[in-house]
């Protein structure tokens, strides 16, 4: 918080959102450094310099962890900050925990016969759907492969989830192989993704011989 004079105050957290909130800082200094002399100017407007020197740091380096963090083509949260969430959860685990492993089908014939670009849209599309049902919990952890924790779902819950996340596909044209692990004490997150991938695989394969028979 900056002090201005006996009556004004100004909260820099209240300004500090993002570098396009700056400006509106400054204009509160100015407006603030308004009844004020000279010599008190000068000195709280270098202060008001140094402080927005600090806030455009902290913007930065909070735009440069988003990043790191986030999937650039579907927002969701990437690889990197899978593996930080893994060591989370097995350094603290919760009380119950649902992992969702889902591989989208059918990218590579979207992208040989329609074009990358199109391959790329299923992808967003899938992630949206993917972030809709469960929640931000949710990673691309690779090309065509997903993610999603959830800690506050028990079993019944997750069911519903993904009879939800099935039914937003198929109305959208998209498919998705799922395999999950869902554990209510005893948790342990790699067992369980060690689970959710099994399961991901053995209904991957059931989808294609069935569409191989096509």
């Amino acid at each position: 918080t900056l002090l201005c004079d006996s009556r004004s105050y100004i909260s820099v957290d209240t300004y500090y959102d993002e570098i396009g909130n700056l400006s509106a800082f400054e204009n509160a200094v100015n407006a603030a450094f308004a009844d004020t002399g000279d010599e008190d100017i000068s000195l709280l407007s270098t202060i008001s310099v140094f402080i927005l020197n600090a806030l455009e740091k902290r913007a930065y380096h909070a735009m440069l962890e988003k990043l790191s963090y986030e999937d650039s083509l579907t927002g969701l949260y990437n690889r990197h900050r899978y593996n930080h969430t893994m060591e989370q959860l097995t350094r603290k685990p919760p009380q119950q925990l649902a992992i969702v492993y889902m591989d989208l089908n059918n990218l590579k014939v979207t992208n040989d016969t329609m074009g990358h670009d199109a391959g790329d849209a299923l992808i967003r599309k899938a992630a949206r759907i993917i972030r809709e049902t469960f929640g931000e919990e949710t990673y691309r952890i690779g090309g065509d492969e997903f993610v999603a924790f959830l800690t506050e779902e028990d079993e019944d819950g997750l069911r519903r989830l993904l009879k939800e996340l099935n039914k937003s596909m198929a109305q959208n044209d998209a498919n998705v192989s799922v395999g999950y692990s869902y554990r209510s004490g005893n948790v342990s997150a790699e067992e369980q993704m060690s689970e959710a991938d099994d399961a991901m695989y053995a209904e991957k394969l059931i989808y294609r011989k069935l569409h191989s028979k096509r």
